[in-house]
């Protein structure tokens, strides 16, 4: 029996790699996306915490320049923070594009394999009909032509009264 090659197996393990580099993009895109948002999300809290600050400094007694130089802090970490939500959407936008990329990258590597599993099946389909072929082109083995004793009397119905 024949064994099924297929002929664009090469093509298939490269748009599996192709798959799997899209994959690694988008892990490492995801990936600098939660470090962002880690980094906003403490950002924030430093800020609520100088804000806290502040608000006991203005209860307590007034020091212009603590209360200035917390302002400053404040100022500092919304710029920040302003910067890293600017480094968030874009991150965002590499994000839904590496998606995109990712799915186009699976559904070709889809294709492929769905055509070869139909290659696979009409090769299987093709090779079940051969091999029927040559089981019909196979002489059949003779039987025996002579009667089997008393066979030949019971299986005649003209002879069947004689008995």
């Amino acid at each position: 029996m024949a064994r099924f090659r297929f002929r664009l197996a090469k093509v298939l393990k490269l748009r599996e790699r192709a798959e799997q580099d899209a994959s690694r993009i988008l892990s490492r895109i995801l990936s600098l996306k939660q470090a962002c948002l880690n980094k906003i999300e403490s950002m924030q809290t430093s800020r609520y915490q100088l804000a806290e600050i502040r608000n006991e400094l203005q209860r307590g007694q007034v020091n212009p320049p603590s209360i200035a130089q917390n302002r400053y802090q404040i100022i500092i970490l919304e710029k920040g923070i302003f910067m890293e939500e600017r480094k968030l959407r874009m991150i965002e936008i590499e994000e839904e594009n590496a998606r995109k990329v990712l799915l186009e990258r699976s559904r070709e590597r889809k294709l492929l394999e769905k055509y070869e599993e139909r290659q696979r099946e009409e090769f299987r389909l093709e090779e079940q009909q051969r091999e029927n072929r040559e089981q019909d082109e196979r002489p059949l083995p003779r039987r025996n032509s002579t009667p089997v004793r008393g066979m030949g009397i019971a299986m005649n119905p003209e002879n069947a009264h004689t008995r």
